[in-house]
């Protein structure tokens, strides 16, 4: 059998403030209760412990008075107060030792504001430190245990701070301006989604739910509100791999989802360098004149579906340049950062491939470029690159527009380019077929917009990771699909 613990703060004794085994009477609305001395002075001092020990040394003013009498208070001793009997029963309960019998957010409300206003010191401290939180989201009443929001990121959160502040309220009205009767109080209210928040408890209790990308989104934005920051970072999406290869752990995230302050920097002498060919300026082929995998001539093109065939002179390559990739440690999950692959899928991705100067640039504007600037700035100024030193003014649309302009590496990249995979950029850029004007970007110095002859590709989707060493920076290509014209565009659309 197990024994029954207390609390430090609770004490089982209850001192002799009335006569134990004399009964009282209340009044209370309609109803009349009937409270022994006992279960009063289990919470006292408190209205109800003054207003008698008053009256009865008016009755009794030499002390005469039988404090072990068990017959019951005369007519007079009677006390008459203007509340809910409903609630004074619930109060009734915690008196006699029981817990009281909460059913919703009104009674919590109701039971507290009259906790204060008899000054149940012990009914007040308890209600405070409920083990559950009574709250109405979008007409419909919650019961939460705690507990529930017990991890680390799940508190203190929307909850924590509203029943603070209806502490605080009712103890600042009815306390220091001496009231009759406590004001109106409204029970805690959340003009939310019910379904929506049901949701989360499943998810905060271990649970799991089949989520499409809209009902995640809509998920987020509801663990935002409630400031439920550790469901929020499980309910991003994301991947979390091991990369064979280099032999450690990746993590790809959408950029829109990546938070700044997770991200670091590696120490440089760490070991946890990429390895690519990809220099301060990424030559795409050393040799121009090296014989590429398809001639212009050829029949098939570095975009088709077959393999291209093994050339007898393969290009060179830069030699391999070790970069520091950009690592993401998710707060409130992860105790060792990963490093970070990270998404972009919104508008303003695009790489241009210069021909004559054999140097790549992705170009970043509207919403990926505030972005990037957003997530990346500041852990990039610490290694000496200013991002606003690598913004250029472009043309977007048939309008000028500020855009990020970043050295870019496609050596390692799995490319297809208008749903063709593309095994070989330096064919693509050679091929006289598909080569466009496009902004002469191979120095960031030069005056004016000057053009020069290689290919543009829009990229739809594509994963990056970001390089920094020396003080330079390089978008290393993980994955991409693009489309490099109007016509690749319209092939996309679907009918209503």
């Amino acid at each position: 059998m197990s024994k029954l613990e207390f609390d430090e703060q609770f004490d089982p004794s209850i001192p002799e403030i009335l006569p134990h085994n004399k009964m009282y009477l209340l009044q209370v609305g309609d109803q009349l209760f009937r409270v022994s001395g006992a279960s009063l002075s289990s919470d006292a001092p408190s209205y109800f412990t003054e207003y008698f020990k008053n009256r009865e040394k008016q009755n009794h003013p030499r002390g005469d008075d039988d404090a072990g009498s068990t017959d019951d208070a005369p007519e007079g001793h009677v006390l008459y107060i203007d509340r809910c009997p409903r609630v004074f029963k619930l109060i009734c309960q915690h008196l006699q030792g029981y817990a009281p019998e909460i059913r919703d957010e009104n009674d919590y409300t109701k039971l507290y504001a009259d906790a204060v206003y008899y000054n149940l010191p012990r009914l007040c401290r308890l209600l405070k430190h409920s083990n559950m939180y009574y709250v109405n989201i979008g007409g419909t009443s919650f019961r939460v245990p705690r507990m529930v929001f017990s991890q680390e990121g799940n508190h203190p959160n929307y909850f924590d701070v509203t029943n603070v502040s209806l502490f605080e309220d009712v103890e600042h009205v009815i306390l220091k301006h001496n009231l009759i009767r406590p004001p109106p109080l409204a029970p805690v209210f959340v003009n939310r989604s019910p379904e929506l928040f049901a949701e989360l408890l499943i998810l905060l209790r271990g649970g799991s739910l089949a989520l499409d990308a809209e009902k995640r989104r809509t998920l987020l934005r509801e663990c935002r509100y409630y400031r439920f920051l550790r469901l929020e970072q499980q309910l991003l999406d994301c991947r979390i791999s091991w990369n064979v290869v280099l032999g450690r752990e990746e993590i790809a995230l959408n950029l829109q989802d990546i938070v700044k302050l997770a991200v670091s920097l590696p120490d440089a002498a760490d070991g946890s360098a990429l390895q690519t060919p990809c220099g301060p300026r990424p030559l795409m082929c050393s040799n121009p004149t090296a014989e590429s995998p398809r001639s212009p001539s050829s029949p098939s093109s570095p975009l088709d579906d077959n393999p291209p065939e093994p050339s007898l002179k393969k290009p060179k390559l830069n030699p391999p340049r070790e970069w520091c990739p950009v690592l993401y440690t998710r707060k409130f999950l992860d105790s060792v950062p990963r490093e970070l692959i990270f998404q972009i899928d919104t508008l303003g991705v695009t790489v241009l491939l210069n021909q004559k100067h054999k140097v790549i640039h992705v170009c970043l504007s509207r919403e990926a470029r505030a972005k990037f600037v957003n997530v990346f700035s500041d852990a990039l100024l610490k290694q000496g690159i200013p991002l606003a030193l690598l913004e250029r003014t472009l043309d977007c649309g048939g309008s000028p527009c500020t855009t990020l302009v970043l050295p870019a590496c496609l050596s390692i990249c799995d490319l297809s380019v208008n749903g063709l995979p593309c095994r070989n950029v330096c064919a693509i850029v050679q091929d006289s077929r598909f080569l466009q004007s496009i902004p002469n970007l191979a120095s960031l110095t030069e005056a004016g917009n000057s053009t020069t002859p290689g290919l543009k590709f829009n990229f739809v989707k594509s994963m990056w990771k970001l390089g920094v060493k020396d003080s330079e920076l390089m978008m290393i290509a993980i994955k991409g699909e693009a489309i490099s014209g109007i016509k690749e565009h319209n092939k996309r659309l679907e009918y209503l």
